[in-house]
């Protein structure tokens, strides 16, 4: 596949020579930094290119069908029922004026799977499997109710409701801590196994594209630079851009709006922002958790940096434990808005007291 962007009088690559080949019952990951073209495929294959974009060469096929050749209104019939979506953005995904029940349940309503009752009853049982407590009443709220991990488990339960052929999930677990990740990911999973589900996966995490793929391809400036069996690719990978993932594309961007930027780039803005008057305390809610592992090891560092300089405190909110032994020097557990541990960072990782801490450990993903 082929995808280039018309800007201004010029037509400019964004995905060049792309080749992916998913079979019912297997979980291939995407793997590649902001603006490596991940996005820009995943849109390809669910007709969702911007007017912008056109495809140059190369052919979608799903299910048997040339999904080029489909038109808006069977494009309609297909999203959503044959393909599922879970977005990385919970907060511009959910419609704020609804009922979450209401919008986990909305695909089994479009496509006449279901009544509402049952529909309803169904919602209360995916969010349950999302690891939401009191999933009946939390149908029963609105969006604005819900935390950030809350809204992502909602919409992660509304890609499932149709038990679709193949699901794509954008960094379908960013908000998510690792315990509550692992729930979700074991559910795709039996999903795959027992319905025989084909799951595309995009992601920065390459501990999780190891443990939970079956294929993982390596995308770098709209191209593949390594593909394959996934513990094959992160144990020997063959291009030196896997083994590193540290080059970086310094976009400029000054001059562009924010729907011109991926979420990584958006992301690097907002902790710009938050600098730029030198603060002297910064909190900093999942603040790496949409960036790549290069991007977010630079960010960490010049956090660490700055800090030094300035004699910056940081609070860092955040479900993931590598970003907590990296940046933290105390570190406090809490569940269900009950503080379970507290202390230095070292001494709790090793001697942890709660059963709930031991899970988070043993919840991470590990190659």
């Amino acid at each position: 596949m082929r995808v280039a962007f018309q800007v201004g009088d010029q037509l400019v690559d964004a995905v060049q020579g792309v080749r992916l080949d998913l079979a019912p019952g297997e979980i291939l990951s995407i793997v590649g930094e902001s603006g490596s073209g991940k996005s820009t495929v995943v849109n390809a294959i669910q007709g969702l290119l911007s007017p912008n974009a056109k495809i140059q060469g190369g052919s979608v096929r799903f299910d048997g069908r040339d999904m080029l050749r489909l038109n808006e209104s069977q494009w309609r019939e297909v999203r959503g029922k044959d393909i599922g979506f879970i977005p990385q953005d919970p907060a511009g995904s959910l419609n704020p004026v609804r009922k979450v029940g209401i919008q986990v349940a909305e695909p089994l309503l479009i496509h006449h799977l279901a009544d509402r009752k049952s529909a309803t009853s169904k919602a209360v049982e995916l969010l349950t499997m999302s690891g939401l407590t009191h999933p009946e009443e939390r149908a029963n709220q609105y969006p604005f109710q819900f935390s950030g991990g809350m809204k992502q488990r909602s919409l992660i339960a509304g890609a499932l409701s149709t038990s679709p052929k193949l699901i794509i999930a954008d960094e379908p677990t960013s908000a998510l801590d690792v315990t509550v990740q692992k729930q979700i990911l074991d559910y795709i999973e039996q999903l795959v196994q027992e319905l025989g589900v084909a799951v595309l996966m995009i992601t920065h995490d390459l501990g999780l594209a190891a443990v939970r793929s079956d294929k993982v391809v390596v995308m770098r400036k709209g191209e593949v630079v390594d593909a394959g069996p996934a513990r094959e690719v992160m144990s020997n990978p063959s291009a030196s851009y896997t083994r590193t993932l540290t080059a970086v594309d310094h976009a400029n961007l000054i001059d562009r709006f924010p729907d011109e930027l991926s979420g990584g780039q958006r992301q690097r803005v907002a902790i710009a922002r938050a600098l730029a008057l030198e603060p002297e305390f910064v909190v900093l809610d999942e603040a790496v958790s949409a960036l790549d592992v290069s991007v977010q090891a630079q960010i960490l560092k010049l956090l660490d940096e700055l800090q030094g300089e300035l004699g910056l405190s940081y609070l860092f909110i955040t479900h993931d434990l590598g970003v907590v032994a990296e940046s933290a020097d105390t570190v406090a557990v809490i569940q269900h808005g009950k503080m379970l541990e507290y202390g230095p960072t070292a001494e709790i990782f090793r001697h942890p007291h709660s059963d709930y801490t031991r899970k988070l450990l043993d919840a991470v993903p590990s190659l």
